[in-house]
């Protein structure tokens, strides 16, 4: 497994199509619905994880694939959805080490968002 740089866990093209179709107004919109919402979705899906329910967990990381893949940021997308598919089909052997994944990915990506909103158009 290849560690993800600050450079790939965004994908500026996403970023630079929210901004052509909402300005910088709707990408700060974006951008604080996911960094208010990312940190719930997260720990409802630990605690499913912890708990063994497999449903709920992969209910909690369908939101936050959908509006990680929104704003480009692909690992924690690929991760969510990688997770999603495991708990759909029983496999809860690899999910404690995707979900380690899936934290440290969000954090890089979120950290990396907040300095995205209100950045100067590049």
């Amino acid at each position: 497994m290849s560690v993800p740089t600050p450079a790939d866990a965004l994908d500026s093209k996403a970023l630079a199509m929210i901004r052509r179709i909402g300005g910088e107004d709707l990408l700060s919109k974006m951008i604080g619905l996911f960094l208010d919402r990312a940190p719930g979705q997260l720990h409802a899906a630990r605690a499913a994880l912890e708990t063994g329910d497999l449903r709920a967990l992969a209910q909690a990381v369908h939101g936050l694939k959908s509006s990680a893949g929104q704003l480009g940021a692909s690992r924690v997308a690929n991760l969510a959805q990688q997770i999603e598919t495991h708990c759909d089909a029983g496999h809860a052997t690899p999910l404690p080490s995707l979900f380690a994944e899936l934290e440290a990915a969000n954090s890089t990506a979120s950290a990396l968002l907040a300095l995205q909103r209100g950045a100067p158009n590049p």
